[in-house]
C-alpha cells in the first residue's frame, strides 16, 4: 500500500518517509535509505526524514554517520 501512494505521489515528501518507515520496520534498511534520501531531496530541513534516516542508519550499523 505505502510503495502504491509513492508510485502515484512521488513528489510527495510525506509518501516517500512513510515508505522508508515501512521498509525499516520490514528490515529492508538500504531500500529504506534510498526512500528517506528521496523524501530528503524533496525536502532538506524535514526533520522527521533527517531522523527517520538517523535511525536507518543507526539500525545499519553506521552510527558515526
Amino acid at each position: 500500500m505505502a510503495w502504491r501512494t509513492v508510485s502515484e505521489h512521488p513528489n510527495e515528501v510525506l509518501a516517500h518517509r512513510l515508505y522508508a518507515r515501512v521498509l525499516q520496520k520490514a528490515h529492508r534498511c538500504r531500500d529504506a535509505l534510498i526512500e528517506v534520501d528521496e523524501a530528503l531531496r524533496l525536502s532538506p530541513a524535514d526533520v522527521d526524514a533527517l531522523v527517520l534516516r538517523g535511525a536507518i542508519l543507526h539500525d545499519l550499523g553506521h552510527i558515526a554517520e
